[in-house]
């Protein structure tokens, strides 16, 4: 199937754009479950993130993974289960200092 020219120019289908974007507060812990790895690498705010369509207290959103230890974790864990789809993980977003972050990611079976 071939992609649309709003998936080309953006990276997204248009239903996963209107999606509410889920956003990880310093210092928060989140539980989220993996709808859909889109397995694409889109462009957000002037930089590079893989897309990822979550739950996350019920509701779909969509999950912005810049991070590049967010994405080693994410990668670890794709790499160990096959899949990041239909997992549900627990992240927890832990500040080092002002400006770096760093996250700690694990499978909730």
């Amino acid at each position: 199937m071939s992609k649309t020219w709003y998936e080309e120019l953006f990276g997204e289908s248009p239903d996963v754009a209107l999606l509410p974007v889920l956003r990880i507060e310093p210092n928060t812990t989140v539980l989220v479950q993996v709808v859909r790895n889109h397995g694409v690498v889109t462009f957000t705010d002037g930089r590079k993130a893989l897309l990822l369509e979550v739950k996350h207290q019920g509701k779909s959103h969509r999950f912005y993974v810049r991070n590049k230890a967010l994405a080693k974790e994410l990668f670890r864990i794709e790499s160990e289960k096959g899949t990041l789809e239909k997992l549900t993980l627990r992240i927890k977003r832990i500040p080092l200092d002002e400006q770096r972050t760093t996250y700690e990611v694990e499978v909730v079976e």
